[in-house]
């Protein structure tokens, strides 16, 4: 609610999604959506098909509909490491871990912008729980291999790696305790063959959509080439310290909690086995996963999100560890008080301090803008767009791509009615031939941006 309520600060992230979103209820390209400009969905479309949810229950595609998938996943994520704290380390570490998650940078972004790290993280969270469970107990393979599935259909197969670095503790184990259970115990082939059915169904579906540039985009761009090969040429291990800098930046102060409990579990590691054992776990989940975005050229902050919920279990059990002593009334009149602080410094972040940024005001200004075209009526204005800015076809609910300046000139040199929404007003100016008259219906300006409306009619109407 409190991003919701906040003021808008839509980015490109909003305006794909938005225009996939339309592509699924209106051209009916479910499997392999594409965005204004027709370029293939770059992830599978699972984030896709959440916002178009919602997006039929409002009638529209708006800010509910795109930022609840990534808010629903960011709280059923925090239930998750409460409920499971709970169970393997007592009430006090499940309530820290929730906290940890909940209350940081990573929490809110998470609910306030639109992208696949914070959905991807609930199914790699969940398929984590699911395979030290089954480790554990030698059976349920298949809730491991079905939240991998729903995850690979969020950002590909990372969803299986990531979680499956934590069964390296299996071995860890097996060399401190002969006694322990091994990895492959139970069967795993039930899963198996369930994880390529949704996975494998939905590809199959996905290229009889779209065929080739399904895999040249989704496969060779993103996949591959995010793998190996980063901005301006980075290559393997060119960011090799990114990942971890953004950990302790963007996590902070909980990342410092998390380092020290990752180093007590080195250490001295729990006397219980199942503690112990799912120590190592989160240990070797999060190092790994670490290591492995380390590695690959492409580095971006937010995608170490999936990695967060296992240092927040690690920090939820240092601050339990930390806070025994604590009457639990006293703990949890504490722990309320830190949340009411930290409600309140999102809601004045996102309700006031940013209302100067650049980024907000053009936002408001083009629903402002989106609001008087709706007011047209039938027939409603048809505009151009040309570098216009991307929240305004967000509001309109349209997908159109850019045209060129030189088309743009060209229609406003015609005899029908023309309207070209711009950032780029001079370019278009100067290819119209100079004995048309340009008239400029629209002006919005801030420092450093300015919006125009050009049209061969003097005013903004039918």
């Amino acid at each position: 609610m409190i991003t919701l309520t906040g003021l808008p600060q839509f980015m490109d992230n909003e305006w794909r999604l938005s225009a996939y979103v339309l592509d699924v209820l209106q051209n009916g390209r479910v499997f392999c959506p594409t965005d204004a400009n027709g370029d293939v969905v770059s992830k599978p479309p699972m984030l896709a098909w959440l916002a178009a949810l919602g997006a039929i229950v409002t009638g529209s595609v708006n800010a509910f509909a795109l930022y609840w998938p990534t808010a629903a996943a960011t709280m059923a994520t925090a239930v998750l490491l409460f409920v499971y704290g709970r169970k393997y380390f007592g009430w006090r570490a499940g309530l820290f871990a929730a906290m940890a998650y909940a209350m940081s940078y990573v929490g809110l972004s998470q609910m306030s912008m639109p992208r696949y790290d914070g959905l991807l993280t609930l199914p790699v969270t969940a398929a984590a729980f699911a395979a030290f469970s089954a480790w554990q107990r030698g059976r349920g393979w298949t809730w491991f291999w079905l939240f991998a599935a729903l995850g690979t259909l969020v950002k590909g197969p990372i969803a299986v790696a990531l979680p499956a670095f934590g069964l390296l503790a299996n071995f860890w184990e097996r060399r401190a305790n002969e006694g322990a259970a091994r990895v492959g115990s139970g069967s795993q082939l039930p899963g198996i063959v369930l994880f390529f059915v949704i996975t494998g169904g939905w590809f199959a579906l996905a290229y009889a959509e779209m065929g080739q540039p399904l895999i040249d985009k989704m496969l060779g761009r993103e996949l591959v080439r995010h793998a190996v090969e980063g901005s301006k040429g980075a290559g393997l291990f060119s960011g090799f310290a990114e990942p971890t800098k953004a950990f302790l930046g963007i996590y902070a102060p909980w990342s410092v909690v998390a380092l020290a409990g990752f180093w007590r579990i080195i250490r001295s590691p729990s006397s219980d086995a199942v503690q112990r054992r799912l120590e190592r776990f989160l240990l070797l989940w999060f190092v790994l996963g670490l290591l492995l975005f380390s590695i690959a050229a492409h580095q971006r902050g937010r995608l170490i999100y999936p990695l967060v919920p296992g240092a927040a279990l690690v920090a939820g059990l240092q601050m339990s560890r930390w806070t025994a002593r604590l009457q639990p009334r006293t703990l949890l009149v504490a722990t309320g008080s830190l949340a009411a602080v930290f409600l309140a410094g999102s809601f004045f972040y996102t309700h006031v301090l940013i209302a100067k940024s650049r980024r907000v005001q053009e936002t408001i200004a083009m629903k402002a803008l989106a609001e008087r075209l709706e007011r047209a009526g039938p027939g409603k204005i048809q505009l151009t767009h040309v570098r216009s800015p991307l929240s305004l076809q967000v509001w309109m609910n349209t997908r159109q791509p850019d045209a060129t300046v030189t088309q743009a000139a060209a229609l406003l040199a015609g005899t029908n009615a023309a309207f070209v929404v711009t950032k780029d007003a001079e370019a278009i100016r100067a290819a119209t031939p100079t004995n048309v008259p340009i008239h400029e219906v629209f002006l919005w300006s801030t420092k450093g941006s300015a919006v125009r409306i050009l049209s061969n009619r003097p005013q903004l109407e039918r």
